[in-house]
């Protein structure tokens, strides 16, 4: 076993998260971070993208959540993301997030509000 991560830092989406409703009606920046957790041996040894996670559908899925159905709440954002990559990509055994909301309604300077989630198998 070679346990490794993939990382995806930094995706930047358009989303209507938040618990005010001039958040969900305006919307605004996510910052998304990846980390997917994986056996790498095999795909290591094959350079198969069969044997691989393919980031770029995990682009596209993290995409379909922030871009989708608002929640009111970061916690459950960050969950959602956790639980469709685990159960969309079986090599996947544990999924870290981390969702950052740069423009939170804060009054107050700070670079961004946050949540980060851990879910493994």
């Amino acid at each position: 076993m070679a346990p490794g991560k993939l990382l995806l830092h930094g995706m930047v989406f358009y989303g209507y998260h938040g618990n005010w409703d001039e958040e969900q009606r305006m919307g605004q920046r996510f910052v998304v971070d990846i980390e997917v957790h994986a056996d790498l041996d095999r795909v290591s040894r094959t350079d198969s993208l069969e044997d691989a996670v393919d980031l770029g559908a995990v682009y596209r899925a993290v995409r379909e959540e922030v871009e989708g159905p608002p929640c009111r709440l970061l916690e459950a954002l960050v969950g959602r993301l956790a639980r469709r990559l685990l159960e969309e990509f079986p090599r996947c055994e544990a999924a870290f997030v981390r969702v950052k909301k740069p423009s939170a309604p804060i009054p107050g300077p700070l670079d961004y509000e946050g949540v980060e989630l851990l879910l493994t198998r």
